[in-house]
């Protein structure tokens, strides 16, 4: 009894240990994501003067101009926040600064005020300040400083909110966050095959076209072939086909070589009649097909065009 249930017990945790490794090896959230999360939620993005604080700003490529003036101003607002009254006695009066001394100056003030902080127990044992840390504005015991002392600034606006968020267990979003990077990583492998597609048909359709082109310019180099009239053939055809008087076929075949003795005379005119009409329906409906086969060769040609000019 005692066997099974060591054995179920273990069964019940093996699921566990996979869930602790899996939230071992996940990573968490930088310094300076928290950071400028945190500034969000403390709206200070909404400010008229905000100086466009992302992740890029205390990255690699980011230069020292650009961390300057954003440290200055964040920890400003920041202690504007935390504190209205020490920040008009102690930092106002060096804020904005417009001269590098000035800026040396209030960087200076802000870190006098850290250090108060870290004096009182504000910011916690294990936030390290430098003297030289708002020189670079840089570093990850910096990014370190910029997260705590912004979350503390939004546990004192939003305290509740804050606590909410706390209590929530990572073991607990840990499956959300792993679903959802699958699904945004299947959507990416999506968008890139479509992408590929769409490159190999465009390649295609090129070669085609390219293909075309070369193709009508050498039907319009190659001269037409004439074919070799044969008298012969055209006679038999034209006799074994006629349907109405053999005498039309005659002059089909030999209108060059007609005479006075091929000529209807005026008394048998009206009995001719019917093969005259009968010639004519003939005619007309040749004329048709020639009509037909004009609009059929113009649309070929406008094709053509639209096919050269793409």
């Amino acid at each position: 009894m005692s066997r099974s249930t060591s054995v179920a017990s273990s069964k019940r945790s093996e699921p566990s240990k996979v869930h602790d490794s899996r939230a071992a090896a996940w990573p968490g959230r930088s310094h300076v994501s928290a950071f400028v999360h945190n500034l969000h939620l403390l709206q200070l993005d909404q400010l008229h003067d905000w100086p466009a604080i992302t992740l890029q700003s205390y990255g690699s490529k980011s230069t020292l101009q650009h961390r300057l003036r954003a440290t200055e101003w964040v920890l400003y607002r920041l202690f504007e926040i935390h504190d209205a009254r020490l920040t008009r006695d102690k930092l106002r009066p060096f804020f904005p600064s417009t001269t590098p001394l000035g800026s040396k100056n209030l960087r200076a003030a802000l870190y006098r005020q850290l250090g108060e902080l870290k004096k009182n127990g504000i910011l916690g044992p294990n936030i390290q300040l430098r003297q030289t840390m708002l020189d670079e504005c840089k570093g990850e015991r910096f990014e370190e400083v910029l997260a705590a002392f912004s979350m503390i600034v939004l546990r004192k606006i939003h305290p509740q909110a804050v606590k909410a968020v706390t209590e929530v267990k990572v073991s607990n979003l840990l499956p959300l966050i792993l679903a959802q990077r699958k699904a945004l990583q299947s959507g990416l492998e999506e968008r890139e095959r479509l992408v590929r597609r769409a490159a190999t048909e465009r390649t295609q359709i090129a070669e085609e076209i390219k293909q075309l082109k070369t193709d009508r310019a050498r039907l319009e180099q190659t001269e037409p072939v004439e074919t070799p009239v044969n008298a012969d053939r055209i006679n038999r055809l034209v006799r074994e086909n006629w349907m109405g008087d053999g005498l039309w076929a005659d002059v089909l075949i030999h209108s060059d070589g007609i005479t006075s003795s091929h000529y209807v005379p005026s008394s048998e005119l009206s009995s001719r009649r019917s093969a005259h009409q009968d010639l004519q329906h003939r005619i007309d409906a040749h004329k048709a097909r020639l009509t037909k086969w004009q609009n059929y060769l113009s649309d070929v040609k406008r094709t053509s065009e639209i096919v050269d000019s793409s």
